[in-house]
């Protein structure tokens, strides 16, 4: 298996283990909350925390298959359980 091939492997493992989670959290979670919960909490100094599972929550956003709500302070993300194809 290609590098290429694992990365790929491992990032569909996670955006499972979000979806997972967030259908276990109806009312949203914060990009932090969906760190500390999956263990992937970054531990660099600077502004750019957890900035794996942002990432994550982003591709998972731009498919359709969660939204964000609340406002840019909390960013709170949920499962979407409406029909991507109704919106």
């Amino acid at each position: 298996m290609s590098a290429y091939e694992k990365a790929q492997q491992g990032l569909a493992l996670i955006k499972q283990a979000v979806v997972d989670l967030l259908e276990e959290h109806p009312a949203g979670l914060r990009n932090v909350d969906v760190a500390s919960a999956l263990g992937i909490r970054s531990d660099h100094e600077g502004k750019q925390e957890d900035y794996l599972s942002y990432s994550v929550l982003g591709l998972l956003m731009r498919s359709g298959i969660i939204v964000k709500t609340g406002d840019s302070v909390y960013k709170c993300f949920r499962f979407d359980t409406q029909d991507p194809s109704s919106r």
